[in-house]
Parts: C-alpha cells; structure tokens; sequence
C-alpha cells in the first residue's frame, strides 16, 4: 500500500522515535497541533514544579510521608536522608511527619537557592530591607554584566516576567534572583544566537557542521541504520551529511558497506532530507554522496533525487562560480548541493578507487571529489578533496588550500566504535567540512556542538581572516593577543546521578584553540544537590576568536553534565550555564552558575 507521506511525523524523546501514521489530514492537524501545544506549555513550566506535581498525583493523597519525599527526592537526582530533610523542612516552617505539595516546592526552593546570588544583589541595593530599584539593577547590569546598551525599558522588558508590579519603586531581591537564574540570564551572547555573521562570502570561507556515515545510529561494523537519524541529525544544524550509496534488489539502498550494517532505501532517505532538510537552517545542504552503485542504479539515484527535491538541487549551471569562486550561503538559500564523484574526477568520495558515473547522475554533482596533489595544482572552485584524519596535509600546506578550495576531513576506519577525533586541529587549519559520527556522545562531538551553537545554529560559521586570507606558514596565534578568562563564585545544582550513593562534584574549564588551556575546580565530597566553590579561576586563551570553551562536571571520572560555547561567545558577569547530559541532551534539572571576567 503507498502511503502519504503528508500524513507521516515522527515523535522524538530523548534517543527514542516512534514513526507515525494519522488516518487523514484533519486527524493530523489535531495530533501534531495537540502534540506542540503540550511541548510548548512543558516548556514555559517550572521544570521542578511540573516533575513533583506529576509525581505527586501518583500518592492518591494530599499529603505524604517524609519518608515517601526521600524517594521522591532521590528521582530528581538529590540523595538525602530523614533527618536531613525533616532539617531543611523545618527551615520552611514544616514540623509535621506528613508534607503538602506546597511544602515540598517551598522546601525544595529553599534547598536550591544560591545565596551567593543575593550576596550579589544586595551590594547595589542602598536600602536593602525594601528590595532594589530600576535604577539599581540597571547599574548592576552595566558594571557587573557589561550589557551596556540596556536601558530601564529594555529591563523593565526583561524582569517583566518574574514581577508583579512593574510601576512600584522596588521589587523583591527574590525576583531579580529568578532572572539571574533564567534562561534569559545564559551565559552565551544572545546576539549569536542569531544569524549575525556575514553570509555573502564565498562557501569556503565558511566552516560548516558536517556529518561522517550519518545514517548510522551506533557502531561501524554492526550498528543499526535508520532514516529517523537523518532527521535527528538534519534538526540539530546539521549542513553535511553522508549518504554510503549501494545496489539495492530494486532500487539504490544506503549501508557501510562489506559490514553487517543494516540497510535503509535511498528514496526513503531523500524524502525525509526534503522534509526535513530546512527546518534547523535555511542555508544550503550538502549531501557527500560515497557512490558504490552500479551505472543502472546511478541513473536511478539521479531520477529520483529530481524527482523528490527538483528545484531544491543547485546545478553549476543554475549556480556558476563568481569570478572563479563559489557561491555564498546567501545565495544558496534553501539549495541542496550534491558532493561526489564525476567521470572527470573519476573517484568514490573517502577512498581513491576510479568509477564510471552515469551522465545522468554526473549532471547533478555540484561539488567533485577529486584525489589531492598539491596546493599548487591546477583546480576549480569546485573540485574538493576527501581526508582521512590521518592523511590531511602539514597544516601551513593545509591552511593554504583552504583559503581557495572545500576540504573535508572525516574518521579513520579503524573508528570502529564510532568515536571520533579532535576536530579543532582541522579548524585550526581552515578546513570547513570536519565531519564527525554525530551519533557519539564524547568530546569531540561535544566540542562540535559548541562551535556550532554560534551564527544562529545556522549550520555556517565565518573563518577568522587569518584563515580566509593565507598569512604563511606560522599559527594565527603567534601574533593575536591572549584573552584571559577569569571564573569565580562557581556553584551547581541537581547534578543528575551517576548511580552510586554519594556524588563527589568537580568542574573542569577547558578552552581548545590553537593550545588547550585547562583549570578546574577541588573536589566538595558528597554533594550533588547545591555544591558550591568560592574560588578565582584564571585561563589565558591565544587564538580565542577561533576557539571551544568546553565546561566538564565530573564525580571521579563518571561525567556528570557538560557545556561548551565559542569563546566568543561568552557574556561577562554572573550567568547561568545550561547543562547536557553525557549523553549530549539536556539536563531538565541541572545548572551552573558562574561569574565570568573577561579582559
């Protein structure tokens, strides 16, 4: 039976997907309306609030035991014990065995609170006993935060939420705590959480997030192979992603091939790339094409690409070179450039075997795979080469053919597992598409995802000059001045679990560039629900345009959450710093709270 791929969605949690199905249009407008509704409203939620109430309804009673709300407690990732939660409730004036809902918020609040924050705050309040004026906060915001274009509409904009009075004179320490402590209080800029970089470039002079064996959802040599990971990919900013081509029974099929990786239809594949191509990111989609395929089933890849994404797909004739450079970002909005092999060029992309291209297929290749000579041989802007990590040229060599031509860098075969290489090595040297197995949660994807979170998660960020226009053979960082980094009055709260009884919290910051600059934190011993470290850190960062802060909290050598944003990025003053999980989501529950210095 076919089915309409109109009435076709797929619900995503976490690591988990459900495709699915609806009966008709109607059916699909009030499930996928409903479904957004619902995600939305979790959202805008108090997420501590929302997990108690939803667990709480599980009690059948207004009231519980304390001995019931340890348990409770240890769900949220807070190991505890009777008597030291009968403590902490009596400070919020419960001296009962059984606990309301109210009483557990309050608690718990209480429990969660930063009095480093307060600290803070009092400091520019003249009357402290009545709270803090506009007039004060807004000095606050220019000296301590540095937001020196805020204006009190502006504030009064921002605290609109977390006050009830906007006209009063003063407002409670306890609100303006509730925004320091926001998400509109994050630590990365919020400027470059929109596309703000100059997209009229040429394509190289970009670096562009890049996917190795995307359809992948574990390992190289037996994982499993699924479409719904195409979509996962394409919706975290993704702009390259890998497409292994072999003969299928009737139509083309992608698979790592000569392995026991299962096989998923190419049509399948394209289908969702249309669909899902363009909801992270407007700018173009590369898809690196490993074409293992017969010439038969070469023609059938090139039918039914045409037929699914028909003007999505930039030709060279639709999209010539501009004074023999390629085409910007801006000008292939909304375009899907085809990477891969033509009879001139004559090689499968990532390894050297010649191939004879059906005309068909060879007329829809945008960007050639060819095999590398040297810096100085003879090419078009759009002939690109294909390296292992392993096999990338010296890095002045290297930096020098980046600044005129696309390079790609991808996994060695012995990766088996599906981890993955330090990808700022290959950014140190300009080259653009750094692919990584996505799929893997470690630190390089880790570091990946930092450097993407800049320009909007566009998917492209703009080379520094010094790897746009080749200035020899030294690093950009022998003549940039360092940036130094101070961090002081670190805390945490809810660190999630490691599955042993007590966490032993410490945070390591780490900045990678040209040098990987490090300093972390002592050890607080048996406290994961509000540890705190009242220390000066100090990193001094060459190259600091170019390079990843990555934030690690670890307990032994259990990872506990991480973060990591451009060093560009980073706001000064007191932020909050949201955490993943080490498995690259979210943490629902746990933040970092830091005051950055920057000088």
């Amino acid at each position: 039976k076919t089915i309409d791929s109109s009435l076709c969605f797929v619900l995503v949690y976490r690591k988990h997907t459900i495709s699915m199905i609806a009966q008709s249009s109607r059916d699909f407008m009030m499930i996928t309306q409903a479904l957004k509704q619902f995600i939305s409203k979790m959202k805008e939620e108090d997420t501590f609030t929302t997990f108690l109430m939803s667990k709480w309804r599980s009690f059948n009673s207004n009231t519980v035991m304390i001995e019931q709300l340890v348990d409770l407690f240890g769900h949220l990732g807070i190991k505890t014990t009777v008597p030291s939660l009968r403590y902490s409730l009596s400070k919020s004036g419960c001296n009962s065995d059984t606990v309301t809902l109210e009483q557990t918020v309050a608690c718990l609040e209480s429990m969660l609170r930063r009095p480093e924050v307060e600290t803070f705050i009092r400091g520019f309040a003249k009357n402290p006993d009545s709270g803090i004026s506009f007039g004060e906060i807004l000095m606050l915001m220019k000296s301590t935060q540095q937001q020196l274009d805020l204006t009190l509409d502006d504030l009064i904009d921002e605290l609109a939420t977390y006050i009830t009075d906007v006209n009063s004179r003063h407002i409670p320490f306890a609100a303006l705590e509730h925004y320091l402590l926001s998400p509109l209080n994050q630590v990365m800029r919020p400027e470059h959480l929109e596309v703000y970089q100059d997209m009229t470039q040429p394509l190289n002079n970009y670096f562009i997030h890049s996917s190795h064996n995307t359809y992948l959802e574990d390992g190289q040599l037996r994982g499993f192979s699924s479409i719904e990971q195409y979509s996962r990919v394409l919706k975290t900013g993704c702009r390259c992603i890998e497409l292994d081509c072999w003969d299928g029974k009737s139509e083309p099929e992608i698979t790592h091939g000569n392995t026991l990786t299962t096989r998923i239809p190419f049509r399948g594949v394209i289908e969702t790339i249309r669909n899902d191509g363009f909801l992270a990111s407007d700018y173009p989609l590369i898809l690196s094409l490993e074409v293992h395929c017969s010439l038969h089933q070469q023609s059938m890849m090139a039918a039914i690409m045409e037929q699914i994404l028909g003007r999505m797909l930039a030709t060279r004739r639709t999209f010539p070179l501009v004074n023999g450079r390629l085409p910007s970002p801006e000008d292939l909005k909304g375009k899907i450039l085809l990477k891969g092999p033509t009879n001139s060029s004559a090689v499968i992309a990532d390894d050297s075997k010649p191939l004879k291209v059906a005309e068909n297929f060879e007329r829809l290749i945008y960007l050639s795979t060819m095999p590398y000579k040297s810096v100085t041989a003879e090419t078009e802007a759009w002939q690109m080469c294909s390296f292992s990590e392993t096999a990338a040229p010296k890095s002045s060599e290297f930096r020098k053919y980046n600044t005129s031509y696309l390079s790609r860098i991808y996994p060695k075969g012995t990766r088996i597992n599906s981890d993955n290489y330090n990808p700022q090595k290959f950014w140190n040297d300009g080259s653009q598409l750094v692919a990584l197995n996505l799929q893997t949660s470690d630190l390089p994807v880790w570091l990946n995802h930092g450097k993407f979170r800049d320009n909007g998660n566009s998917g492209y960020v703009l080379k520094p000059p010094e790897l746009i226009s080749f200035l020899g053979d030294d690093l950009p960082s022998s003549s940039s001045p360092l940036l130094h980094l101070e961090i002081s009055d670190i805390s945490a709260r809810a660190l999630p679990s490691t599955g042993k009884e007590t966490i032993n919290p410490y945070v390591i910051f780490s900045a990678y560039g040209s040098q990987t600059v490090t300093a972390h934190t002592h050890v607080i011993e048996n406290n994961g629900l509000n540890p705190g470290w009242p220390i000066n850190l100090s990193l001094l960062i060459p190259d600091h345009v170019n390079a990843v802060f990555l934030i690690q909290i670890k307990s032994g050598s259990a990872m506990l959450c991480w973060a990591s944003l451009p060093v560009k990025s980073i706001r000064p003053g007191y932020r909050l710093v949201p955490l993943n999980g080490p498995d690259g989501l979210p943490c629902q529950l746990a933040s970092l709270f830091c005051r950055f210095s920057i000088g």
